[in-house]
């Protein structure tokens, strides 16, 4: 009897050994099967001839519409830092005539899609200088999208031209 409850005891834990190996070697292949990132989606398009979206009590002053149908890829994304000597919107402004930038077009397909939004942008606010606002008063304005820490997220906001500049500033354009 001593014997045949060893024997069965040993069967058991060899029967758990093997399903233990089996699972392992199903996360092990489940690694090795997984692309490289490049391969793991889709290609992105996002359509910057489709109507843009204008906060309530704006207008639409301007909106360059760059590639008409742009593929979206992160490493084909510039984020221009400005010069210390630019200290406000105006004078980021000042230097996107005639420069690749993205408009809000993308920045609306971003904040529908975070997930794509690479990691290292979170410590950024980043302008689209593509699509340009009218205030009510007169005054020009532009959207950009930064990370909120206090409720984790992606948000926008609009900045007034007049509006100062901070290190964490950068402009979006695209790499032709």
């Amino acid at each position: 009897m001593i014997t045949e409850s060893i024997v069965i005891g040993i069967l058991v834990l060899v029967i758990i050994y093997q399903r233990l190996r089996i699972r392992a070697l199903k996360e092990m292949l489940k690694i090795d099967q997984l692309k490289p990132p490049e391969e793991l989606s889709e290609k992105i398009i996002i359509d910057c001839t489709a109507e843009v979206f204008i906060p309530k009590g704006y207008c639409l002053d301007q909106n360059q519409l760059g590639d008409r149908q742009y593929e979206f890829r992160p490493d084909k994304v510039f984020l221009y830092r400005p010069n210390k000597k630019m200290h406000d919107v105006f004078s980021l402004w000042e230097k996107t005539k005639g420069r690749p930038v993205l408009n809000a077009n993308v920045l609306d397909y971003l904040l529908s899609h975070q997930e794509i939004i690479p990691e290292d942008w979170k410590k950024k606010r980043i302008f689209f200088f593509g699509t340009i606002y009218g205030g009510p008063n007169r005054e020009y304005f532009v959207r950009a999208i930064y990370w909120n820490r206090t409720e984790p997220g992606w948000r926008w906001e609009l900045c007034w031209y007049g509006h100062r500049l901070s290190p964490d500033d950068y402009l979006a354009e695209r790499i032709i």
